[in-house]
């Protein structure tokens, strides 16, 4: 007989499943046995299946390890390198022997924390996004984020997790560029952490708890994507212009990039006449959802934020910007064709 590859293969955190087909969205436990994750699949439903074989290896491909298991949908590899990318793929076979094509392949990278990376939102007193990681040896919290108020921010701090999922700790915010701490202070923070859930709930409170300064809520962080560097765009508001050359890159500082921000640079013409120049920094999740810084020079100067889509795989764009005088503008756009 033939078998059918399973479908609906996914890269799972622990104790996760059931989410969508080829997903790399996935944490590490990492201890003193290594990091583990776990893969999860779509059961095949042939009358003579007798089980999987789930094939992985550090390259796209390349598979060097193979374990073979029952009729279980679920596996968790364990002694894992934590900062390794793994790429894993499975197949089914019968009693007799047969065995199916591979699944789609998956990959990611094993990050060195417990409870990995956290895609997070955050509103209240501010508004911006951010991407927190704890840390299991040391329980320190780190990262980094954009929002209104702080601009380009980095994150610092400790925090304690209890059965439950119950957090609770301090968070120091700083000056990415500089390293310099904020004016804020340090925020103490109280909320739930569902690593199965693959959901982050905190609350941040200034020295006291007296007031609430910021609410931050998130889900589990998918590994950066690749965008197009090269794009158009058209810009609306009180007047219209066409940006021509508009490009997207990483953002990197001090040797570091940071896959989640990219810078955008661009220049363009007003059509009531005038060049303009355009520079912004945004954070992009894996909802496709932005936030970022803007700045607009030329016949008219903007400077704001900006909210909306960017959906590297789809090659398009749509921003809404919010001047400091409270003007709208809107710019929208797609990758110029290589």
């Amino acid at each position: 007989m033939k078998l059918r590859g399973p479908n609906r293969f996914s890269f799972l955190p622990i104790a996760m499943r059931g989410l969508s087909p080829l997903i790399v969205l996935f944490f590490a436990v990492v201890s003193s046995e290594g990091a583990k994750i776990r893969v999860a699949w779509d059961p095949n439903t042939e009358e003579d299946l007798a089980g999987y074989r789930i094939y992985y290896g550090t390259a796209s491909k390349n598979y060097l390890e193979v374990i073979t298991i029952g009729l279980e949908t679920t596996y968790t590899l364990t002694d894992l390198i934590p900062g390794q990318q793994y790429c894993i793929a499975v197949t089914a076979f019968d009693r007799v022997g047969n065995e199916s094509d591979f699944s789609d392949e998956v990959c990611g990278v094993a990050p060195d924390s417990l409870l990995g990376r956290w895609e997070v939102e955050i509103s209240g007193r501010d508004m911006g996004g951010a991407v927190l990681w704890f840390e299991e040896h040391t329980m320190n919290v780190g990262g980094y984020g954009l929002s209104a108020a702080m601009e380009l921010f980095g994150i610092k701090g400790k925090y304690t997790l209890k059965p439950d999922g119950e957090v609770e700790g301090t968070l120091i915010p700083y000056d990415l560029k500089k390293g310099e701490d904020l004016p804020s202070g340090f925020l103490s923070i109280k909320g739930m952490m569902k690593p199965e859930g693959g959901k982050i709930r905190l609350w941040a409170y200034s020295p006291g708890g007296k007031s609430l300064f910021l609410k931050i809520r998130g889900w589990a962080s998918l590994k950066g994507v690749v965008a197009p560097e090269g794009w158009v765009a058209t810009l609306r508001g009180l007047t219209k212009g066409r940006v021509k050359n508009l490009n997207i890159e990483p953002f990197e500082l001090n040797g570091r990039v940071y896959d989640k921000l990219f810078r955008m640079t661009g220049e363009g013409f007003w059509e009531s006449g005038g060049p303009f120049l355009i520079e912004g920094l945004f954070l992009l999740n894996s909802r496709n959802k932005t936030f970022g810084m803007w700045e607009g020079m030329g016949l008219k100067s903007i400077r704001g934020t900006l909210r909306g889509k960017f959906d590297p795989s789809a090659e398009t764009l749509k921003f809404r910007i919010k001047g400091e005088e409270g003007n709208i503008y809107v710019l929208t756009g797609h990758a110029l064709t290589p």
